[in-house]
């Protein structure tokens, strides 16, 4: 009896251990350029990235008043990933991450 208890103890255990969906359901993303907000500036959300440019593309949003947008993290993307990038005439900046491991806040700063 105690085998058969300690079996289902240990497969209770398992079952917390290494979620595969989101550990977020949004992410606000603030756009700088050398710490100076970014009014009205495009964000990407995208499943990739190959080098600068977003590759799978979910969702393209600007940026309020305050340099700030809003994205809804979806359930799952083709590579596990989610990236949000962002690009101004000779720079770029992007913040990938898995979706098990995503952060509620990034900011961009390019």
């Amino acid at each position: 009896m105690i085998r058969y208890g300690l079996l289902f103890a240990a497969a209770f255990a398992l079952a917390g251990c290494g979620s595969d969906g989101p550990s977020v359901s949004q992410v606000t993303v603030t756009l700088t350029q050398g710490g100076t907000i970014i009014a009205d500036g495009a964000v990407v959300e995208s499943a990739g990235m190959d080098g600068s440019t977003p590759t799978g593309i979910i969702a393209t949003q600007n940026t309020n008043s305050s340099g700030q947008t809003t994205f809804a993290v979806p359930a799952s993307t083709s590579t596990g990933s989610l990236c949000f990038s962002a690009r101004r005439i000779g720079s770029s900046s992007s913040n990938c991450a898995t979706l098990n491991s995503l952060s509620p806040a990034i900011t961009l700063d390019l």
